[in-house]
């Protein structure tokens, strides 16, 4: 299966409109194919079941040190891409076998699951819950409250 070590998000204007999974797979795991991966995510009024898409892989190299730039998170403000869709940014990937076309991932393996601005913003103060499902082995959760308020760009989740 696989564990969210951590979960970011980019705060703009007072709403937090993207959001970083970042995720491992459990040691002795099968590898975990990230196109057959499901997220599931709500804000408790909208539940929203995301798939991978490819137009959204990023290797670590070209992020230039930006993980929440517009190209690698899905496009669409509460539409498009953003309601559908999750991109995959790869941080560490010893033997190369996260590709954009066959996204897998292994014990060592380190990527952030990119979510775009679904939610039309999430604001201070909301529960935000779900699930990374994987094709087989146990599913990472998610789950967090937002802050009362957001001082920063980028705020630390979970």
């Amino acid at each position: 299966g696989i564990m969210i070590e951590g979960i970011e998000g980019y705060n703009s204007s007072g709403s937090v409109i993207k959001l970083a999974l970042e995720l491992r797979s459990w040691a002795g795991s099968p590898d975990i194919d990230l196109s057959t991966t499901i997220i599931e995510i709500s804000d408790s009024e909208t539940k929203y079941v995301l798939e991978y898409n490819s137009s959204y892989f990023t290797l670590s190299n070209d992020t230039n040190g930006d993980l929440f730039s517009d190209g690698y998170y899905p496009a669409g403000t509460g539409t498009g891409d953003a309601l559908n869709n999750f991109g995959v940014i790869v941080l560490q990937d010893e033997d190369d076998s996260c590709t954009s076309d066959n996204p897998v991932i292994n014990f060592g393996d380190h990527v952030i699951l990119s979510v775009g601005d679904a939610f039309s913003g999430i604001s201070p103060r909301t529960e935000v819950f779900g699930l990374v499902i994987v094709e087989e082995g146990s599913p990472g959760v998610i789950g967090f409250r937002t802050p009362e308020s957001y001082s920063e760009d980028v705020l630390e989740l979970k």
